[in-house]
Protein backbone atom coordinates (compact mmCIF):
# COMPACT_ATOMS: atom_id res chain seq x y z
CA UNK A 1 0.00 0.00 0.00
CA UNK A 2 2.81 2.39 0.95
CA UNK A 3 6.54 2.37 0.23
CA UNK A 4 8.61 -0.52 1.53
CA UNK A 5 10.35 1.76 4.02
CA UNK A 6 7.10 3.09 5.49
CA UNK A 7 5.54 -0.38 5.59
CA UNK A 8 8.60 -1.68 7.47
CA UNK A 9 8.30 1.10 10.06
CA UNK A 10 4.56 0.42 10.45
CA UNK A 11 5.21 -3.31 10.99
CA UNK A 12 7.88 -2.54 13.59
CA UNK A 13 5.64 -0.08 15.43
CA UNK A 14 2.69 -2.49 15.54
CA UNK A 15 4.69 -5.63 16.33
CA UNK A 16 3.61 -5.57 19.99
CA UNK A 17 -0.03 -4.78 19.16
CA UNK A 18 0.24 -1.24 20.54
CA UNK A 19 1.17 2.20 19.24
CA UNK A 20 2.89 4.74 21.49
CA UNK A 21 2.82 8.51 20.94
CA UNK A 22 6.49 8.39 19.99
CA UNK A 23 5.87 5.66 17.39
CA UNK A 24 2.93 7.60 15.95
CA UNK A 25 5.12 10.72 15.73
CA UNK A 26 7.79 8.80 13.81
CA UNK A 27 5.17 7.41 11.41
CA UNK A 28 3.66 10.86 10.80
CA UNK A 29 7.12 12.28 10.09
CA UNK A 30 7.87 9.55 7.56
CA UNK A 31 4.43 9.91 5.97
CA UNK A 32 4.97 13.65 5.54
CA UNK A 33 8.23 12.96 3.72
CA UNK A 34 6.34 10.75 1.27
CA UNK A 35 3.43 13.18 0.86
CA UNK A 36 0.92 11.01 2.74
CA UNK A 37 -1.85 12.63 4.77
CA UNK A 38 -1.44 11.98 8.52
CA UNK A 39 -5.18 11.42 9.08
CA UNK A 40 -5.26 8.84 6.29
CA UNK A 41 -2.29 7.05 7.86
CA UNK A 42 -4.03 7.03 11.26
CA UNK A 43 -7.10 5.36 9.75
CA UNK A 44 -4.94 2.63 8.20
CA UNK A 45 -3.02 2.10 11.45
CA UNK A 46 -6.17 1.85 13.57
CA UNK A 47 -7.62 -0.65 11.10
CA UNK A 48 -4.52 -2.84 11.33
CA UNK A 49 -4.54 -2.66 15.12
CA UNK A 50 -8.19 -3.76 15.18
CA UNK A 51 -7.39 -6.68 12.89
CA UNK A 52 -4.46 -7.72 15.10
CA UNK A 53 -6.65 -7.68 18.20
CA UNK A 54 -9.08 -10.07 16.53
CA UNK A 55 -6.21 -12.45 15.90
CA UNK A 56 -5.00 -12.40 19.50
CA UNK A 57 -6.87 -15.59 20.32
CA UNK A 58 -4.56 -16.41 23.20
CA UNK A 59 -6.11 -13.53 25.19
CA UNK A 60 -9.69 -14.51 24.43
CA UNK A 61 -12.03 -16.70 26.49
CA UNK A 62 -11.98 -20.46 26.14
CA UNK A 63 -13.30 -22.06 22.93
CA UNK A 64 -17.02 -22.80 22.66
CA UNK A 65 -18.32 -25.49 24.98
CA UNK A 66 -20.59 -28.36 23.96
CA UNK A 67 -24.10 -27.84 25.31
CA UNK A 68 -26.95 -30.36 25.39
CA UNK A 69 -30.45 -29.50 24.23
CA UNK A 70 -33.27 -32.05 24.61
CA UNK A 71 -34.69 -31.27 21.16
CA UNK A 72 -31.55 -30.55 19.13
CA UNK A 73 -28.96 -32.77 20.88
CA UNK A 74 -25.34 -31.52 21.11
CA UNK A 75 -24.94 -27.82 20.28
CA UNK A 76 -21.76 -25.73 20.02
CA UNK A 77 -22.17 -22.00 20.63
CA UNK A 78 -19.90 -19.04 19.98
CA UNK A 79 -19.03 -17.50 23.40
CA UNK A 80 -19.06 -14.02 21.84
CA UNK A 81 -22.42 -13.83 20.01
CA UNK A 82 -24.16 -17.15 20.74
CA UNK A 83 -24.20 -18.34 17.13
CA UNK A 84 -24.81 -22.12 16.95
CA UNK A 85 -23.46 -22.65 13.42
CA UNK A 86 -19.82 -22.97 14.51
CA UNK A 87 -19.16 -26.73 14.59
CA UNK A 88 -15.79 -27.51 13.00
CA UNK A 89 -15.02 -23.83 12.35
CA UNK A 90 -12.03 -21.78 13.52
CA UNK A 91 -13.89 -18.46 13.16
CA UNK A 92 -17.52 -17.62 13.98
CA UNK A 93 -19.43 -16.99 10.71
CA UNK A 94 -21.59 -14.28 12.37
CA UNK A 95 -19.22 -12.10 14.41
CA UNK A 96 -15.77 -13.20 13.19
CA UNK A 97 -14.67 -14.35 16.66
CA UNK A 98 -11.50 -16.49 16.44
CA UNK A 99 -11.68 -19.58 18.64
CA UNK A 100 -8.53 -20.37 20.60
CA UNK A 101 -6.88 -23.79 20.84
CA UNK A 102 -8.77 -25.32 17.92
CA UNK A 103 -6.99 -28.64 17.51
CA UNK A 104 -8.07 -29.10 13.90
CA UNK A 105 -5.93 -26.07 13.02
CA UNK A 106 -2.71 -27.57 14.44
CA UNK A 107 -0.02 -27.16 11.78
CA UNK A 108 2.30 -29.49 13.70
CA UNK A 109 -0.34 -32.23 13.59
CA UNK A 110 -1.05 -31.66 9.89
CA UNK A 111 2.64 -31.88 8.98
CA UNK A 112 3.08 -35.04 11.04
CA UNK A 113 0.08 -36.61 9.27
CA UNK A 114 1.44 -35.72 5.82
CA UNK A 115 4.83 -37.26 6.63
CA UNK A 116 3.12 -40.36 8.02
CA UNK A 117 1.16 -40.72 4.77
CA UNK A 118 4.43 -40.78 2.83
CA UNK A 119 5.76 -43.48 5.15
CA UNK A 120 2.71 -45.67 4.63
CA UNK A 121 2.45 -45.18 0.86
CA UNK A 122 6.14 -45.88 0.28
CA UNK A 123 6.26 -48.90 2.57
CA UNK A 124 3.77 -50.84 0.50
CA UNK A 125 5.23 -50.21 -2.94
CA UNK A 126 8.03 -52.05 -4.73
CA UNK A 127 9.53 -48.85 -6.15
CA UNK A 128 9.35 -47.25 -2.72
CA UNK A 129 11.27 -50.14 -1.21
CA UNK A 130 13.98 -49.99 -3.88
CA UNK A 131 14.31 -46.21 -3.53
CA UNK A 132 14.52 -46.46 0.26
CA UNK A 133 17.23 -49.12 -0.02
CA UNK A 134 19.39 -46.69 -2.01
CA UNK A 135 18.63 -43.65 0.15
CA UNK A 136 16.21 -41.87 -2.18
CA UNK A 137 12.50 -41.49 -2.80
CA UNK A 138 10.82 -41.35 0.60
CA UNK A 139 13.29 -38.96 2.26
CA UNK A 140 13.31 -36.62 -0.73
CA UNK A 141 9.52 -36.53 -0.76
CA UNK A 142 9.41 -35.77 2.97
CA UNK A 143 11.96 -32.97 2.56
CA UNK A 144 9.84 -31.43 -0.19
CA UNK A 145 6.71 -31.55 2.00
CA UNK A 146 8.54 -29.88 4.89
CA UNK A 147 10.00 -27.09 2.73
CA UNK A 148 6.66 -26.31 1.04
CA UNK A 149 4.47 -26.54 4.16
CA UNK A 150 2.73 -23.19 4.90
CA UNK A 151 3.88 -21.08 7.84
CA UNK A 152 1.20 -20.84 10.59
CA UNK A 153 -0.56 -17.49 11.07
CA UNK A 154 -1.81 -17.55 14.66
CA UNK A 155 0.39 -17.20 17.74
CA UNK A 156 -0.45 -20.50 19.44
CA UNK A 157 -0.17 -22.48 16.21
CA UNK A 158 3.17 -20.86 15.39
CA UNK A 159 4.54 -21.60 18.88
CA UNK A 160 3.48 -25.24 18.67
CA UNK A 161 4.94 -25.56 15.16
CA UNK A 162 8.28 -24.09 16.26
CA UNK A 163 8.39 -26.54 19.18
CA UNK A 164 8.08 -29.35 16.61
CA UNK A 165 10.72 -27.94 14.26
CA UNK A 166 13.40 -26.92 16.78
CA UNK A 167 14.68 -30.37 17.86
CA UNK A 168 14.64 -31.59 14.26
CA UNK A 169 16.40 -28.55 12.74
CA UNK A 170 20.08 -28.01 12.08
CA UNK A 171 21.85 -25.66 9.69
CA UNK A 172 24.91 -27.90 9.54
CA UNK A 173 24.09 -31.45 10.76
CA UNK A 174 27.10 -33.10 12.37
CA UNK A 175 28.92 -35.80 10.47
CA UNK A 176 29.21 -39.17 12.14
CA UNK A 177 27.61 -42.58 12.45
CA UNK A 178 24.15 -41.04 12.06
CA UNK A 179 25.01 -39.37 8.76
CA UNK A 180 22.98 -41.84 6.75
CA UNK A 181 19.85 -41.66 8.88
CA UNK A 182 16.67 -39.94 7.76
CA UNK A 183 16.91 -37.51 10.70
CA UNK A 184 20.30 -36.31 9.45
CA UNK A 185 19.04 -35.93 5.88
CA UNK A 186 15.89 -34.03 6.86
CA UNK A 187 17.53 -31.65 9.38
CA UNK A 188 18.36 -28.97 6.73
CA UNK A 189 14.79 -29.07 5.36
CA UNK A 190 13.39 -28.58 8.87
CA UNK A 191 15.81 -25.69 9.39
CA UNK A 192 14.67 -23.95 6.20
CA UNK A 193 11.09 -24.06 7.48
CA UNK A 194 12.26 -22.99 10.95
CA UNK A 195 13.88 -19.86 9.48
CA UNK A 196 10.63 -18.97 7.66
CA UNK A 197 8.68 -19.35 10.92
CA UNK A 198 11.19 -17.21 12.82
CA UNK A 199 10.81 -14.46 10.21
CA UNK A 200 7.02 -14.58 10.70
CA UNK A 201 7.39 -14.61 14.50
CA UNK A 202 9.71 -11.60 14.50
CA UNK A 203 7.35 -9.55 12.33
CA UNK A 204 4.19 -10.44 14.23
CA UNK A 205 5.27 -11.37 17.78
CA UNK A 206 8.75 -9.88 18.11
CA UNK A 207 8.28 -8.76 21.72
CA UNK A 208 6.50 -11.89 22.95
CA UNK A 209 8.70 -13.54 25.61
CA UNK A 210 7.52 -17.07 24.75
CA UNK A 211 9.21 -16.82 21.35
CA UNK A 212 12.61 -15.86 22.83
CA UNK A 213 13.99 -19.44 23.14
CA UNK A 214 13.25 -19.98 19.47
CA UNK A 215 14.88 -16.67 18.49
CA UNK A 216 17.96 -17.64 20.57
CA UNK A 217 18.21 -21.04 18.88
CA UNK A 218 18.06 -19.35 15.48
CA UNK A 219 20.86 -16.94 16.45
CA UNK A 220 23.01 -19.86 17.63
CA UNK A 221 22.49 -21.72 14.35
CA UNK A 222 23.29 -18.65 12.26
CA UNK A 223 26.59 -18.17 14.09
CA UNK A 224 27.68 -21.70 13.23
CA UNK A 225 30.30 -22.27 10.58
CA UNK A 226 30.73 -25.31 8.38
CA UNK A 227 32.08 -28.09 10.66
CA UNK A 228 35.82 -28.76 10.41
CA UNK A 229 35.18 -32.40 9.45
CA UNK A 230 33.09 -31.32 6.51
CA UNK A 231 35.77 -28.85 5.38
CA UNK A 232 38.42 -31.56 5.69
CA UNK A 233 36.27 -33.92 3.68
CA UNK A 234 35.96 -31.45 0.80
CA UNK A 235 39.68 -30.68 0.93
CA UNK A 236 40.36 -34.41 0.69
CA UNK A 237 38.03 -34.73 -2.28
CA UNK A 238 39.79 -31.80 -3.94
CA UNK A 239 43.26 -33.34 -3.51
CA UNK A 240 42.00 -36.69 -4.79
CA UNK A 241 40.55 -35.00 -7.89
CA UNK A 242 43.86 -33.20 -8.53
CA UNK A 243 45.75 -36.49 -8.17
CA UNK A 244 43.48 -38.23 -10.67
CA UNK A 245 43.80 -35.30 -13.07
CA UNK A 246 47.60 -35.33 -12.79
CA UNK A 247 47.65 -39.08 -13.38
CA UNK A 248 45.51 -38.77 -16.52
CA UNK A 249 47.69 -35.99 -17.85
CA UNK A 250 50.82 -38.08 -17.33
CA UNK A 251 49.27 -41.02 -19.17
CA UNK A 252 48.32 -39.00 -22.22
CA UNK A 253 51.38 -36.78 -22.39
Amino acid sequence: MYSEQLEAIIDAALADGMLTDKEREVLHKRAAQEGIDADELDVVIEGRLAKMKKQEDWLRPAPPQNLVNEKLGNIVKCPNCGCTDVTGRAVCPDCGYAFANVKTNSSAEKLANKLAEVEVSRRGSLLGGIAAAYGGGKTAEKASIIKNFPVPNTRDDLLEFLSLLKPKSSKYPKLGSAADTEHYQLAPAYYIKYVECIDKARRSFGKDAEFKPYFDFFEEQEKMVIPAKKIAMWIGIGFAALFVLALLLSLFS
